[in-house]
């Protein structure tokens, strides 16, 4: 994936990021800090307002390496923001969203799934909806944006998820 040149610093700073992360990761000498957790999610941030800037005045975007290492990024430091205990803090819930879009991926592709299967994700992102709404007032509005969008997008593949054929009789007859 090639990516713009003007994009490079950022993806270099992205993958200092991850790369310290992941080094908190695999240290089981010290206890995990909070303020290392929080001092690398306000780098990231600083890095997205960088990237925003940048894009706002280039051409439409198509996904490239920059996207993934970002997406790295947050999923590590929304499993560090539950890791410390701060649950109901809008960096939290990147990783959920993530994987509750995954699994309906997954429903989908298989097509063996129930109407009673996606009530609980339903449910969940309504949870993390309101997350985002009581906790917005504490993040810059670019995390805000991005929970917001991918919420919105794990919403639409559900919803779509309801209007798909269900295999029902494959799905109760596995079920006790």
């Amino acid at each position: 994936m090639s990516f713009p040149i003007e994009e490079s610093p950022i993806l270099e700073a992205l993958s200092s990021i991850r790369n310290r992360l992941t080094a908190l990761k695999r240290d089981t000498v010290e206890f995990l800090k909070p303020q290392d957790v929080v001092s690398l999610y306000q780098a990231t941030v600083k890095q997205v307002d960088r990237l925003n800037e940048i894009r706002e005045l280039s051409e439409p975007h198509q996904p490239n390496r920059v996207d993934t290492t970002l997406a790295d990024v947050f999923s590590l430091l929304s499993l560090f923001f539950l890791a410390i205990g701060r649950t109901k803090e809008c960096p939290a819930i990147y990783s959920q969203v993530t994987s509750i879009r995954q699994l309906i991926d997954h429903m989908r592709e298989s097509m063996v799934y129930s109407e009673a299967d996606l009530k609980p994700f339903q449910k969940r992102l309504g949870e993390l909806r309101e997350i985002v709404q009581n906790d917005a007032a504490n993040h810059p509005p670019a995390m805000i944006e991005l929970l917001e969008r991918k919420l919105g997008q794990c919403g639409m593949w559900l919803a779509s998820s309801y209007s798909t054929p269900l295999h029902h009789g494959l799905t109760l007859s596995g079920r006790p």
